[in-house]
């Protein structure tokens, strides 16, 4: 019965942060961020980087210059935040 609860709750766990890993929605300085349904993304915190791809219509809030290679982005789902790495060269950006 516990093997059973354990698994029932890693199984939740793996669910929760998969939808949070495909699904980024955030705002700043009232200015949206696009990116490509086709763009990776990478989740930080595994030994091997996890990458994804975003849904059409995903927005981002950026937490570097566009001017970098690589840009961390910072996106709520539920009230959770959660973050990655996009490439800037597939940033668009969108005034609301």
């Amino acid at each position: 019965m516990k093997i059973k609860t354990a698994a029932l709750v890693l199984a939740l766990l793996l669910l929760y942060g998969g939808v949070c890993a495909l699904t980024r929605i955030a705002w700043e300085n009232g200015c949206t961020w696009c990116v490509s349904a086709d763009t990776p993304v990478y989740i930080p915190g595994t030994a091997d980087e996890i990458a994804v791809t975003l849904p059409a219509g995903t927005s981002c809030r950026l937490d570097a210059s566009v001017g970098d290679t690589w840009q961390s982005i910072e996106y709520m789902i539920g009230g959770r935040t959660c973050t990655g790495m996009v490439l800037a060269d597939s940033l668009s950006r969108k005034t609301p």
